[in-house]
């Protein structure tokens, strides 16, 4: 169903009428918060990549489309390659699907009776992650260890996968999840003693301690994070007069994973001193002792601005101004773009090509995460100028991503655009639908461009321009093309796919609610009173009823703005007398 809005005046007087569409359009996965990725390594099974929330585009389902040209072959994968990949699926669904893990175990099981896993823990591997990001299952980290324990006590028989220490990686993520600190720190201790003693395949290694110093930060436990990287700098003898690749234990001196990990630790519980005091370490690591993995990165760029982002959220001080906030983010990412360019000035000197990595972490330059953090920085400020802010800078990121085309940690994505326009919705700027707009357009634009590194608008996308539209305040011409947006929004909505994946449920119905009740608004605000918006508001509260999601906020607006003979007229009563929805109006509506 669309919605098509003809103009009556110049102070919004709009009508719309609802007709048939068919366009469709793809849903998105959607990462844990705080999970860490496995992905399948076939024949072997799964190996750990070291990744920061929110920092990596994981591929679509969609396949390839496959030529027909004559002699052209596909091979199909084998046997185990195909449960790998189901498997991998299910484990990336599980923190959103609450039937992944039962889905896992049937899939296990089959693959068992097919024979296939009698010495690829990979695949057992890929099913304990979905136990461990199955937030429902407070029991999932123990049948995790039951299950280890089990392989490990039958180990001797060619016949069962013996666990490894992506085995006890995953268990890590596990407890993180559930903030189980206490058991976190007793495996390490096993892992260390009793366990590494025994096997000593098992023994912990950097991986291990990096998971474990990820972990502390998930739990906001940055001291405990501190403590064991000061132990590893310790026992690994870095940045000591003693230092050498020949000491037994320099295999575990700190990586580039291993600070990344420290870093985020100390930003997310918003200590802005300690992340630039070991910013010093790590430069001293490089330039003094000739460490080549202690760069200056934009993981630490990205770790400083979160820091000051989580500091200036946490503190009280009317001292850390919003836009004092903004222009401390703003200047480390100017800082980060010079020393790109500089960066690229000595790989010119010294005759090289410069060579970034595919995801950027070797490399200064500003990514998606960075200018998604500076946005957040604006978030607090309201004024005029805002909106424009947040589109110049919108163009310096394109500026950036057109420069460095093969690096996809530098392009643009979904989640960076909601946060720019949500922030630039909550500015006093009488265009800023038109400018959320013209966002929206370059994000249609990817996806019309069959890119395939799309930024998708997702539910978030709508209702944040929707809330841009509903709070906009200007002229009769300025209240008009911000109505035409929601209008625009407010069809792309219609023809948006309800989710398959009833995990999703929840997110999708509050995001249609939240639309509805927005778009509500946005009539009330942007039109003129009289008879026209009446029916115009008839028509989408009787939608949203026909939907499902009309909640009691919706019923509020209507009591607050709606003229007498609409409330009696569309609810047979007054909200002030205690009219609620009905059941059938709120089907869709989550349970608080």
């Amino acid at each position: 169903i669309r919605v098509v809005v003809v103009a009556a005046s110049a102070a919004c007087t709009s009508a719309f009428l609802l007709l048939p569409s068919s366009t469709w359009y793809p849903g998105h996965h959607h990462k844990a918060k705080n999970q860490e990725r496995h992905l399948p390594s076939f024949p072997l099974g799964v190996t750990t990549t070291v990744l920061r929330e929110g920092s990596t585009p994981w591929s679509q389902d969609d396949d390839e489309e496959v030529g027909e040209d004559v002699g052209t072959v596909t091979e199909p994968l084998p046997l185990l390659d195909q449960y790998h990949m189901k498997m991998y699926d299910l484990a990336k669904r599980t923190a959103r699907d609450a039937s992944a893990v039962e889905k896992a175990q049937a899939l296990m099981q089959e693959a068992e009776q097919q024979g296939l896993v009698t010495v690829d823990i990979g695949l057992y591997n890929l099913l304990w992650e979905t136990y461990a990001y199955a937030s429902h299952w407070e029991d999932g980290v123990s049948a995790i260890e039951r299950e280890i324990q089990q392989r490990l006590e039958e180990c001797d028989d060619d016949a069962v996968a013996k666990p490894n220490l992506e085995s006890y990686a995953i268990l890590v993520e596990g407890y993180a999840q559930r903030g189980n600190v206490e058991q976190l720190e007793n495996l390490l201790d096993r892992l260390e003693n009793e366990i590494g003693t025994q096997y000593v395949d098992l023994k912990p290694d950097l991986t291990i301690y990096n998971k474990m110093v990820w972990a502390y930060g998930v739990m906001r436990q940055a001291d405990k994070a501190k403590e064991l990287f000061q132990r590893l700098l310790s026992e690994s003898g870095a940045l000591s007069e003693n230092d050498n690749d020949n000491n037994s234990q320099a295999e575990l001196r700190p990586n580039a994973n291993t600070w990344a990990r420290l870093l985020r630790a100390l930003a997310l519980d918003g200590r802005v001193d300690e992340v630039k005091e070991h910013l010093r370490l790590l430069r001293q690591g490089h330039q003094d002792f000739g460490y080549e993995d202690w760069k200056v990165n934009v993981n630490c760029y990205n770790a400083l601005i979160l820091a000051l982002l989580t500091d200036g959220k946490n503190s009280k001080e009317d001292s850390i101004r919003p836009n004092a906030l903004s222009q401390q983010a703003e200047k480390i990412v100017y800082e980060m773009i010079q020393a790109h360019r500089d960066e690229n000035a000595r790989a010119d000197e010294m005759r090289l090509e410069y060579e970034s990595s595919e995801d950027g972490s070797g490399s200064v330059c500003p990514n998606r995460e960075t200018f998604s953090l500076l946005f957040q920085c604006f978030r607090g400020e309201t004024s005029v100028g805002v909106a424009a802010k947040i589109e110049k800078l919108l163009e310096l990121q394109q500026a950036l991503a057109d420069a460095e085309p093969e690096s996809w940690s530098i392009q643009a994505d979904t989640k960076m655009y909601n946060v720019a326009i949500s922030v630039l919705s909550r500015s006093r700027d009488p265009r800023k639908a038109v400018r959320a707009q013209r966002i929206l357009e370059t994000m249609l634009e990817s996806v019309d461009n069959e890119d395939q590194r799309a930024a998708m608008p997702s539910l978030v996308t709508y209702r944040n321009i929707m809330n841009a539209c509903a709070f906009t305040r200007g002229s009769p011409e300025e209240n008009l093309a911000a109505y035409q947006v929601a209008v625009q929004v407010f069809n792309l909505v219609r023809e948006y796919p309800a989710t398959s994946d009833s995990s999703s449920d929840t997110l999708h119905s509050n995001m249609m609610g939240n639309i509805y009740h927005l778009f509500i608004k946005a009539s009330f605000n942007l039109m003129a009173p009289t008879q026209k918006r009446d029916n115009v508001v008839e028509r989408i509260f009787r939608k949203c009823c026909q939907d499902g999601y009309c909640s009691n906020k919706m019923l509020d607006e209507i009591g607050r703005r709606g003229s007498d003979e609409l409330q009696l007229k569309l609810l047979g009563g007054f909200i002030e007398d205690g009219i609620q929805t009905r059941p059938e109006w709120s089907r869709n509506v989550p349970t608080p």
